[in-house]
């Protein structure tokens, strides 16, 4: 502290500020900060951002609020889209995926959960018997909720053509 006041007291040099292993930049802010506030103006203050560089305003958070209550049936991709498309001002489909969850608007899909069973229900009685299946449910948007079926065995999905027209035969 009483190098600051001799520092202050008289014209200060690079040297003196090397001397003291201080910065040139850090000495004047604490300079300005002596001559604003005094002693107290030096306490040590965490620094912190005012603002942060691209937090979406209040009243852009709002409209954006507005828009998903109006539109209740547009995913949070669908919603970003639609907002820029008509305010001109971009938001991203994570911005509004936040902002929906934060004001408890994100709803979780109505998934039936099927669980493996510890055997299987149909025994096999023969070799060959055990074939593979895969369902997926998926959700078509504008269409709602389907099952897939990949079958790997006895069901076919896709049904060949007739053996008669892979032979070259025509019916008539």
């Amino acid at each position: 502290m009483q190098d600051l006041r001799r520092a202050t007291r008289r014209p200060f040099s690079r040297r003196t500020l090397d001397k003291l292993g201080i910065p040139r930049a850090t000495f004047y802010r604490w300079y300005d900060r002596y001559l604003t506030g005094r002693i107290e103006a030096l306490a040590y203050h965490r620094s912190r951002p005012d603002r942060v560089w691209n937090r979406i305003p209040d009243p852009i958070r709002a409209e954006i609020v507005e828009l998903a209550l109006r539109e209740t049936d547009l995913s949070p991709r669908e919603l970003a889209v639609r907002f820029t498309d008509e305010k001109r001002y971009f938001v991203s489909e994570a911005s509004v995926y936040r902002l929906l969850k934060a004001h408890d608007l994100i709803t979780s899909p109505a998934y039936i959960v099927i669980k493996a069973a510890s055997e299987f229900k149909d025994k096999t009685t023969a070799p060959n018997q055990l074939w593979q299946t895969d369902f997926t449910y998926l959700k078509i948007t504008g269409w709602g909720w389907y099952y897939l079926l990949r079958n790997r065995g006895r069901i076919p999905i896709i049904q060949s053509p007739p053996r008669h027209l892979c032979r070259g035969e025509k019916s008539d």
